[in-house]
C-alpha cells in the first residue's frame, strides 16, 4: 500500500474530481522533484485494485527503467514493452512510446493510460496510441504543461487534454522542505545571440554552438564551479554532443572528473557513467538533452547551464535536476547561458493553462518583481527583500546598475525586471502601476527623479494628505512647519 504525502494526496483527489466532472483526459502538473513517479505508482495501484488495466507511456528508456523500478518497490507486478523485452499478460504495462505504437494490435485495451513527461503528448505517436484506445481515460504527468512551439496541450488548441489539474507550486515545496533551496548565479547581461536563427521555437543548435562553445562568452565554467559549488556533484547542460565532450574534458583536465553522456552511447555505457556519478567516482556529467527530463539523482547539487534556450520548459526541467532534496542541501545553479534573464527564477509563481498562449507566464502579482544583485556575495534575490537572504547585506538602492567583468557570473534571487520596468514607457503609463509609497520610491529611483516628485505624486495619485506624505517621504518637521506657514512650498513640491 502506497502512502502519499498530503500534497500528493490532495492532487490525486483533484484528478479524481476532474474525472467525476466527466473530463476524460487530464493533464496533471507538479514541479520536478515533487514525486510524479510515486503518484503514478499510486494511481496505477488503485486502478488495478479496481480491475482496470493500466498502460504507462514514456519516451526514453531511462524513464521506463525509473517507472518500472518504482512499481517494483511498491510491489506492483507489471510488464515492460520495449525493444528487446518480452511482453507478458500483466494488467500493468510500462511501454516505450515507439514500441507501443508498433505493437498496438498485440496490446490489450487499457482502462487508463498514464503518460510521463506529458508535454510531449501532442506528437503523432502519442496520438496514435490514445486514438487506438478511445474508451481509456488519460492522465498526463508533467512539470511543464506547454510546448516549445507555443501550441497548447488542450484539445481546443489541437492537443489531447481537456482539463488541467495543478499540484503545489515550486516555491511552496521549497519552503516546506520537499525541494532543496537554491542559490542562482547568472551573468548580468546574457550572451549576445543576435543573428542566431530560431527553429521549432528555440535557437538553431548549430548556430548556437558556434556562439556558446567559447570560454570568453560563457565564462570559465570550471572557475565558477570551484568558486561557488565546492565539491557538489554537478550536471552541465550543453548545446551539442561535441560541446558536452569539450566541457567534460575541461573539468577533467582541471582535476574535477567528469564525463559526457549522449544518445549515441549504448544503454549500458550510459548507465555505467551515471553509476560513477552516484558512487562519487565522477564529480559531474555533461550532456546535450539526454538528462534534462526524468533524471532522478538527489546527489546532484549543482546545475551548470551552458545552453541558451527560448524554451521555458527546457529552463525549468534542467534547473529541476538539482533541486531534489537531501539533508542540509542548498543547490547551486550556474546560469552561464543567461536563461534566468529570459524566463525568471524557477520558483516564481506561474500560470499554466492548456490553450498555449502565454502558458507558464509569471503570475500578474509577480511579473514585475525585481531580481536584486548583492554586491557582497554576488547573489541575485527577490527585489522585495530589504537585505540579501544569503549574507544579509543591506540591499543596494539601484538593483539594475551592475558592473561586472565579461563572463563573470553574479547570483540571482529574483529579477532586475522591476527596476527596468519602471524605466520603460511614459511617466503616466508607469504611474498607473503605482499602488503605494514604496512603488513611487522605486519609480523615482529608477527614473532619477527628485524626492519632491514622490511627495507630489503621493498627494495627487495616492490621495495622501500633505503632512502624511511628507513624513512618509522622510522630510523633516521643519520643512513641514515651513510649508504650513507658506503654502507655496507645497505647490513647489
Amino acid at each position: 500500500m502506497i502512502t502519499l504525502r498530503d500534497y500528493q494526496q490532495s492532487a490525486v483527489e483533484a484528478v479524481r474530481a476532474s474525472f467525476a466532472s466527466r473530463h476524460r483526459r487530464v493533464c496533471f502538473v507538479m514541479p520536478t522533484g515533487a514525486g510524479k513517479t510515486v503518484v503514478a505508482s499510486y494511481i496505477t495501484e488503485n486502478a488495478v485494485g479496481r480491475g482496470n488495466p493500466v498502460l504507462i507511456l514514456a519516451h526514453r528508456i531511462e524513464l521506463i527503467d525509473q517507472l518500472s523500478a518504482s512499481l517494483t518497490v511498491f510491489g506492483i507486478q507489471h510488464g515492460v514493452i520495449a525493444a528487446g523485452r518480452s511482453m507478458n499478460g500483466m494488467p500493468v504495462q510500462v511501454g516505450m512510446i515507439g514500441t507501443v505504437a508498433r505493437r498496438l494490435d498485440r496490446i490489450p485495451a487499457p482502462s487508463l493510460i498514464v503518460i510521463d513527461e506529458a508535454h510531449h503528448a501532442t506528437a503523432s505517436t502519442y496520438r496514435k496510441i490514445i486514438d487506438a484506445f478511445p474508451d481509456a481515460r488519460v492522465i498526463g504527468l508533467t512539470a511543464t504543461p506547454a510546448r516549445t512551439d507555443g501550441k497548447g496541450l488542450g484539445r481546443e488548441a489541437g492537443g489531447v487534454f481537456d482539463d488541467l489539474v495543478e499540484g503545489p507550486k515550486m516555491r511552496w515545496l521549497i519552503e516546506n522542505g520537499f525541494l532543496a533551496p537554491y542559490r542562482l548565479f547568472c551573468p548580468p547581461n546574457g550572451i549576445d545571440l543576435s543573428g542566431v536563427h530560431k527553429r521549432a521555437g528555440d535557437y538553431a543548435k548549430g548556430e548556437l554552438a558556434d556562439r556558446v562553445d567559447r570560454s570568453e562568452i560563457i565564462g570559465d565554467a570550471v572557475q565558477h564551479y570551484r568558486r561557488y559549488c565546492g565539491s557538489l556533484p554537478f550536471v552541465a547542460f550543453c548545446v551539442s554532443v561535441e560541446h558536452a565532450a569539450h566541457v567534460a574534458e575541461q573539468f577533467t583536465m582541471a582535476g574535477i572528473p567528469a564525463r559526457s553522456v549522449d544518445g549515441g552511447m549504448g544503454r549500458g555505457e550510459r548507465s555505467a557513467v551515471l553509476d560513477m556519478l552516484r558512487d562519487g567516482t565522477l564529480r559531474g556529467v555533461t550532456s546535450c538533452d539526454l538528462i534534462s527530463e526524468g533524471f532522478d539523482l538527489p546527489r546532484i547539487g549543482a546545475a551548470i547551464m551552458l545552453r541558451p534556450t527560448q524554451s521555458l520548459i527546457v529552463h525549468l526541467q534542467q534547473i529541476g535536476r538539482a533541486l531534489r532534496p537531501e539533508p542540509g542541501k542548498t543547490a547551486v545553479i550556474l546560469d552561464h547561458a543567461g536563461n534566468t534573464l529570459r524566463h525568471g527564477l524557477p520558483d516564481i509563481e506561474r500560470q499554466w493553462h492548456l490553450d498555449g498562449a502565454g502558458s507558464g507566464q509569471a503570475a500578474a502579482a509577480e511579473a514585475g518583481l525585481s531580481m536584486r544583485h548583492c554586491r557582497q556575495c554576488f547573489a541575485f534575490y527577490r527585489g522585495t527583500l530589504p537585505e540579501c537572504p544569503h549574507c544579509h547585506a543591506v540591499a543596494a538602492q539601484n538593483a539594475r546598475k551592475i558592473e561586472e567583468r565579461d563572463g563573470e557570473l553574479v547570483e540571482v534571487t529574483e529579477q532586475m525586471e522591476r527596476a527596468e520596468r519602471w524605466q520603460e514607457g511614459t511617466q503616466r503609463e508607469r504611474l498607473r502601476e503605482c499602488r503605494s509609497i514604496e512603488d513611487l520610491f522605486e519609480m523615482q529611483k529608477a527614473r532619477g527623479y527628485k524626492k519632491t516628485w514622490v511627495l507630489g505624486r503621493a498627494q495627487d495619485h495616492l490621495g495622501m494628505g500633505f503632512e502624511a506624505a511628507a513624513r512618509a517621504c522622510g522630510f523633516s518637521e521643519i520643512f513641514i512647519q515651513k510649508s504650513r506657514q507658506n503654502p507655496a512650498n507645497r505647490e513647489a513640491a
